[in-house]
């Protein structure tokens, strides 16, 4: 069990470490098939995570009551950055991005930058579109 900072427990089939974030990103695109969405890892495909996220916000979902998807959908946005940059998982511990991370993975780019996209549909639920995850992605992977 991991925990956000916000206390949100998550019941994770995987252990949450950088190995395991392209199995928790899979599950999403698996997911996606079964119902007939086509998600490659492309810049085009990440708009659909804000999609998603606007209807659970106009639901009223909590985060609580959507936590592993949420951490699905920003290890997703992770794998497409990995797939555009060639950044790498790594624990957050130890390095500077240890304080701002909610999870203990984020990414490490390859000029060296440290980013958090397992978090972001987290934030994405509590802010809207101000914290989309096409400008997160546009940001970190020049799209």
């Amino acid at each position: 069990m991991a925990t956000p900072s916000d206390g949100v427990q998550l019941a994770l089939p995987y252990e949450l470490v950088p190995e395991n974030a392209p199995r928790f990103a899979e599950d999403i695109a698996a997911e996606a098939r079964s119902h007939g969405i086509t998600l490659d890892y492309s810049a085009d495909s990440i708009g659909y995570f804000d999609s998603v996220i606007e209807s659970m916000r106009a639901a009223a979902l909590k985060p609580e009551q959507v936590a592993e998807v949420l951490l699905g959908f920003g290890c997703y946005l992770g794998e497409a950055i990995v797939k555009a940059t060639g950044a790498t998982w790594i624990l957050a511990a130890g390095t500077p991005g240890e304080k701002l991370a909610i999870f203990p993975i984020i990414l490490h780019l390859p000029d060296g930058t440290l980013v958090d996209p397992a978090a972001r549909g987290f934030l994405a639920l509590a802010k809207g579109p101000a914290a989309s995850f096409e400008s997160f992605y546009g940001k970190y992977a020049g799209a």
